[in-house]
C-alpha cells in the first residue's frame, strides 16, 4: 500500500492531470498543492467551466500563484464537465507528449507519494484505472457511512478487476490511456451543448466496454474526497456546500444523480450482457480457462446489478402488501433478520476480509449503522429509478440532451487574462461498416459509438 514504484513503472512523467472545476475557489488550492509533489506544474491543467462569459471566482489566480502556468488554466463559458475535460486534454495534446490522462475532481486530494502504475496498461485492452476513495472530513454519521461505503465498494471493484472488469471507473480519480480517452470521450453523450447534465463516468464505462476495453481498480493508493455531511436537506444540517460538483446532501447526490441515470444505459447493458468479450491478457497462462471464467463472472456481476434494480423497483409492492395484509410483526421479523445478517456480513468484511488493510477498516459504531444505511440506499435507488422512468427519461432527458452521434463542439473560452483558448475537438474516427447493432442504434438516434470492434 502506497510507496514509490520503480521508475520504469511510474507513469507520472508521462501523464497530464486535468481537473474539471466550477466555482472551486475554496477547494482548488488544496487539490493542486497535493498534486505538486507528484506531477510537474506544466502537466496540470485546470478545466474551469460555468454559465458566465468570464470566470465567476478567483480559481485562476489561486492556481497560478501555486506555480501552474497561466496557459494551463482554461475557462469554458458553457457549463459541462465532460466538454471541459475533453477540451483541456485536446489543448494539452497540442503542446505536450503524454501517454496517460489523469482526471481528477476539484475537491480530491491525492496522497504523497502517488504513482501511476503503467503495468496496468501493458494489456492494450485496458482503457483506464481507478483508485481507492476515502472521505477526507468525517465529522457526521453520513460522512462516516459514505467513507466505509466507498472503501468496501472499491475493495469489491478490486476483485472485479482481478476476475473480470469494472462496469465503469468512478470519475473522482481515474487514469485513462491517451488513445482510449479520446476514443471514449469524443463519443460521450454528456458533452455540451445539449449534453446530459451528469453521469459521464457511467457512460464512459459503457462506451469503454462497447469498444472492447477493460477497466481496472488500483488500491495501492487511495484519494481523499468530499461527502455530504447530511442525509437530507434540512435547517439543522448546517451550511450546504455550493461549490464544485458536490451535492449538498447525500439524498441529492445519490437519488437525484448517481442512481437516476442508469436506466438511460440499460439497453446497452443488455446488449453488452450478450456480446461483451472479457478477454484476458493475450500472453496470460491458461488463456482458454480464464476466458471462460472471466466471461461467466462478468455476466453474473451484471445479473447481480439487475437484481438490485428489480429489488428497488419492488419496494412499493412489498410495502403495499404489508399494509394491506397488516402483517407488521412478520415484516419486523424479516427486517430484523436482514439487519442481523447485514451486521454479521459487515463485521466479517471489516475484521476478517480487510484484516490486512487497516486503511480500509472502520469502527464498530459505523458497522452498527451500516445495514440501516444499505436500506437507505435501496430507498434512494427506488426513488431514483421511478423518478427516471416517470419524469427524467420522458420529460427531461430528451430535451437538452445529446442524442445524435455527432461530436459537440467545446465552447470557446473567453479569457482575456492570458490563458490559451481550448483547441477544437478532434473529429471522431470514421465508423466501420455498420452491423446489425449499429443499425439498431441509428434507428433510435442514440449517442453510442458507431463501432463495436475491440
Amino acid at each position: 500500500v502506497g510507496g514509490r514504484l520503480p521508475a520504469e513503472r511510474d507513469g507520472a512523467e508521462k501523464a497530464i492531470v486535468v481537473i474539471a472545476c466550477h466555482c472551486s475557489e475554496p477547494d482548488i488550492g488544496k487539490t493542486v498543492t497535493a498534486l505538486l509533489p507528484n506531477f510537474a506544474p506544466g502537466r496540470i491543467f485546470i478545466a474551469d467551466n460555468g454559465s458566465t462569459p468570464l470566470p465567476a471566482d478567483n480559481t485562476r489566480r489561486i492556481v497560478t500563484d501555486l506555480g501552474l502556468p497561466a496557459a494551463n488554466y482554461l475557462y469554458f463559458s458553457s457549463p459541462g464537465k465532460t466538454s471541459a475535460l475533453l477540451g483541456a486534454a485536446t489543448e494539452a495534446a497540442r503542446h505536450l507528449d503524454f501517454d496517460v490522462v489523469m482526471l481528477l475532481d476539484d475537491d480530491t486530494i491525492v496522497p504523497t507519494p502517488f504513482c501511476i502504475d503503467m503495468h496496468h496498461f501493458k494489456d492494450e485492452r485496458v482503457s483506464c484505472v481507478t483508485y481507492g476513495i476515502t472521505v477526507g472530513k468525517r465529522d457526521t454519521l453520513s460522512e462516516w457511512l459514505a467513507d466505509y461505503d466507498y472503501k468496501t465498494w472499491c475493495y469489491r471493484n478490486l476483485w472485479r478487476s482481478k476476475w473480470t472488469t469494472l462496469r465503469f471507473a468512478v470519475g473522482i480519480c481515474v487514469v485513462y490511456s491517451r488513445e482510449a480517452f479520446f476514443k471514449i470521450y469524443t463519443r460521450q453523450p454528456t458533452q455540451t451543448p445539449r449534453g446530459l447534465p451528469f453521469g459521464e463516468d457511467g457512460h464512459a464505462g459503457r462506451i469503454s466496454r462497447t469498444l472492447g476495453y477493460k477497466i481496472r481498480q488500483d488500491l495501492r493508493y487511495s484519494v481523499r474526497t468530499f461527502a455530504p455531511s447530511a442525509f437530507f436537506a434540512c435547517p439543522c444540517s448546517g451550511a450546504e456546500r455550493t461549490v464544485g460538483y458536490g451535492a449538498s446532501n447525500l439524498w441529492k447526490q445519490r437519488a437525484y444523480r448517481w442512481y437516476r441515470n442508469y436506466l438511460r444505459r440499460i439497453v446497452y447493458e443488455f446488449w453488452l450482457f450478450l456480446t461483451y468479450n472479457c478477454r484476458p491478457y493475450k500472453h496470460a497462462p491458461y488463456y482458454r480457462t480464464k476466458l471462460v471464467f472471466k466471461n461467466l463472472t462478468y455476466r453474473l456481476d451484471i445479473l447481480y446489478g439487475l437484481f438490485l434494480i428489480c429489488g428497488a423497483l419492488n419496494v412499493p409492492t412489498m410495502l403495499y402488501l404489508v399494509l394491506a395484509d397488516r402483517r407488521y410483526i412478520t415484516w419486523a421479523i424479516i427486517h430484523g433478520v436482514f439487519y442481523g445478517s447485514g451486521l454479521l456480513s459487515a463485521g466479517i468484511v471489516n475484521y476478517v476480509v480487510l484484516r490486512t488493510r487497516p486503511d480500509l477498516q472502520t469502527t464498530w459504531r459505523v458497522l452498527v449503522f451500516y445495514p440501516l444505511f444499505t436500506t437507505w440506499i435501496t430507498l434512494a435507488r427506488m426513488f431514483a429509478l421511478f423518478g427516471s422512468l416517470l419524469y427524467y427519461l420522458p420529460f427531461q432527458a430528451p430535451f437538452g440532451s445529446c442524442w445524435q452521434s455527432d461530436v459537440a463542439e467545446v465552447v470557446e473560452a473567453r479569457n482575456p487574462q492570458g490563458a490559451r483558448r481550448p483547441a477544437t475537438l478532434p473529429a471522431l474516427e470514421p465508423p466501420e461498416e455498420p452491423g446489425l447493432w449499429a443499425k439498431f442504434r441509428l434507428a433510435f438516434r442514440s449517442s453510442a459509438p458507431a463501432s463495436l470492434t475491440a
